[in-house]
């Protein structure tokens, strides 16, 4: 080919393709064959460069438009810097740091703490059944109201213990009942005389929670004193719990509510001829602040597999078991 082909008006079908689309822009240089020729501007520059890019398969967008079609203009000594083009950049709508401030992590919002809520617990006898019956419509929304009186706790057999001031916490149990049930910090001193036979009942809502509170009330017992017993599904099984309390003197079992709800079902697992005190832990609450009323599971099982059992529902409504709300 002859200097005088330059001054030709060349087309597209000058540029031989190898391989694929793909590979054109992987080795641009595999696009070219023979000698490179210098596109002159022209009035049929515009329509060579349409055959150009459907022939090549180029995407039609502005940044080509702005990047690669001016080069197809200039002298292509170096066909691979034309495909070397990068786009203009964008600019960013990050503020820039300077460069000598220092880097300071992100603090995370930390959800506000509620504290617990101690006002139910500090009420008196009248209000306590009240927040106690509330609790019972919550439990068995779908019960008939003669079905729920069947259930509801006697206000003469919830204790007044608005006279003890402190906070109440698992660390001031032991002082809390030896200030408002000073019968039963004594009854739990003494040996008891039958097997599975507690003096008191202490419902809390958690496993951890039971084995906090049973090492709160274990200095109550002195040297002798019944067995603290700690009543939980977890780690335990039924007939565990069953064949223990058969041949040990428990003074207080201290569990959760679907534990002693269990044992109360079995016959003859856990007795009540000697329980005088039933204490209900409304002081903790878990991380979503409910306390042993408030989740679902265990209000049910409180107020329906313990408080409305048969056996402690005749005590409670003849004076011989007390309620304790802590």
């Amino acid at each position: 080919m002859t200097n005088s082909d330059n001054n030709r008006r060349y087309t597209a079908t000058h540029v031989t393709p190898r391989g694929p689309a793909s590979q054109f822009i992987k080795q641009p240089h595999s696009i070219w064959s023979g000698p490179i020729y210098r596109v002159r501007p022209s009035p049929w520059l515009a329509a060579t460069i349409s055959t150009m890019d459907s022939f090549l398969n180029l995407p039609s967008s502005p940044t080509l438009v702005t990047t690669v079609r001016p080069y197809l203009c200039h002298s292509m000594k170096n066909p691979s810097s034309v495909w070397s083009v990068t786009p203009p950049p964008v600019a960013s709508k990050k503020r820039k740091r300077p460069e000598n401030s220092p880097v300071e992590p992100k603090q995370k919002k930390q959800k506000p703490v509620q504290d617990a809520p101690r006002t139910t617990m500090c009420q008196p006898p009248d209000a306590l059944g009240q927040h106690l019956g509330r609790s019972l419509a919550k439990a068995f929304p779908k019960m008939s109201q003669l079905e729920r009186d069947d259930l509801v706790i006697p206000e003469s057999s919830i204790v007044d213990t608005t006279t003890f001031t402190l906070e109440r916490t698992d660390s001031s149990l032991s002082e809390f009942i030896t200030s408002t049930c000073p019968t039963l910090a004594s009854r739990i001193a003494q040996r008891p005389k039958h097997h599975a036979a507690p003096t008191a009942i202490v419902l809390a809502g958690a496993a951890l929670r039971v084995a906090d509170l049973t090492r709160a009330i274990r200095p109550l017992k002195g040297e002798s004193g019944g067995e603290i017993a700690k009543l939980f599904a977890k780690h335990f099984k039924l007939k565990d719990h069953v064949a223990h309390l058969a041949k040990t003197r428990v003074g207080v079992a201290v569990g959760t509510p679907a534990r002693i709800s269990q044992l109360l079902a079995e016959p003859d697992a856990l007795s009540v001829k000697a329980l005088s005190h039933i204490v209900l832990d409304l002081t903790f609450v878990d991380t979503k602040q409910r306390s042993l009323l408030d989740i679902p599971e265990t209000r049910v099982d409180t107020l329906r597999g313990v408080l409305g059992h048969s056996r402690i529902r005749e005590r409670l409504l003849n004076g011989k078991t007390k309620i304790v709300v802590f």
